[in-house]
């Protein structure tokens, strides 16, 4: 951690910046800083450290800085509304390292705190942001806007899905029940297919409410860029639409105006659609039941019957996505 101190140092002396909060974020294998700095001019921005990585790690974060770096180019492009201007970084040398715009404000829920979007957004008409973000991101062309990128690639991406059901298997199965899960990796086995088409797009990937922030001056602003990859546009809708579990006449709202917004073929881009819902709540379950867990050996009732509830709605939001895919 001396090591560290010495680098972080050695970077906000060399930038002439003021350090106004930080904390290092990750663990033995990967580790990362983050710190509030205050350049000469007086402007604040958000310095992001990258200390001890494995090589993914690394390229992750050259993913997010050379999506921010061409979004800060390109600054007619209608994507950078939504995202935080990059500043400076340094990617020839680790630590790798970027200074970024700093968003003043809140995130839109919490996945730990409030198991999904908070009261305040599901209140407002952020919905319509939310397309307006998915329309501007799904729009760019990969192979113009990052020629470089090339390890975006998209494989089998029915069979990555099933895979991902099947390394949270063991944490849900005492939830789901062995007949349903046979059901749900049945359905993927059999719809597999039009995961990959047909059109894959730009998706950001990670599209849970800590990754959404609301401005002071209420502007949507996307951050962690980490996970951006290529895939089914459907998936990062479903982020969306599934963390609204509380209110489902701001799912409904959201899904209509997608089918109304974004240039889908309505009959294949629901087939996704539901198949991301069973895959997001699988998941969900998993993290749920870690919560839940959680909550009743701190004895928190409150926070026993949210989770419990959490739970419940995600069973049946499994319920209702297998039986729309029936139709197809």
């Amino acid at each position: 951690m001396q090591v560290d101190s010495l680098k972080i140092k050695h970077i906000l002396e060399e930038r002439e910046l003021k350090l106004l909060w930080s904390e290092v974020r990750g663990e033995i294998i990967s580790r990362s800083y983050l710190a509030g700095v205050e350049c000469k001019s007086g402007e604040k921005l958000l310095l992001k450290v990258l200390l001890q990585a494995a090589e993914v790690d690394k390229k992750d974060f050259l993913k997010e800085i050379t999506f921010l770096r061409r979004v800060t180019i390109n600054n007619q492009s209608g994507i950078g509304r939504f995202v935080p201007k990059l500043v400076d970084s340094q990617t020839e040398q680790f630590p790798f390292w970027s200074l970024r715009e700093f968003v003043s404000g809140s995130s839109a829920g919490s996945v730990v705190s409030d198991f999904g979007w908070n009261e305040i957004f599901l209140e407002s008409g952020f919905h319509t942001e939310l397309l307006t973000f998915l329309q501007e991101l799904q729009s760019l062309r990969v192979e113009k806007f990052f020629p470089e990128l090339g390890w975006l690639k998209t494989g089998d991406v029915g069979e990555y899905f099933i895979n991902r059901l099947r390394f949270v298997h063991g944490d849900v199965i005492g939830f789901i029940g062995d007949d349903r899960f046979r059901k749900i990796i049945s359905e993927f086995n059999r719809l597999k297919s039009c995961l990959g088409g047909p059109k894959l797009v730009l998706c950001h990937s990670d599209l849970y409410p800590d990754n959404v922030l609301l401005t002071d001056d209420s502007k949507v602003k996307i951050i962690d860029w980490d996970h951006l990859g290529v895939n089914n546009p459907a998936l990062d809708l479903a982020f969306f639409w599934a963390m609204a579990w509380k209110k489902p006449s701001w799912q409904s709202t959201l899904l209509e105006g997608a089918l109304e917004m974004l240039p889908y073929h309505k009959g294949d881009f629901l087939c996704v659609f539901w198949l991301m819902q069973v895959h997001f709540s699988i998941n969900l379950v998993a993290h749920g039941l870690r919560m839940l867990n959680a909550h009743k050996r701190e004895k928190r009732t409150d926070a026993v019957r949210t989770a419990q509830l959490f739970l419940d709605t995600q069973l049946r939001g499994i319920e209702k996505a297998l039986q729309e895919l029936g139709a197809y």
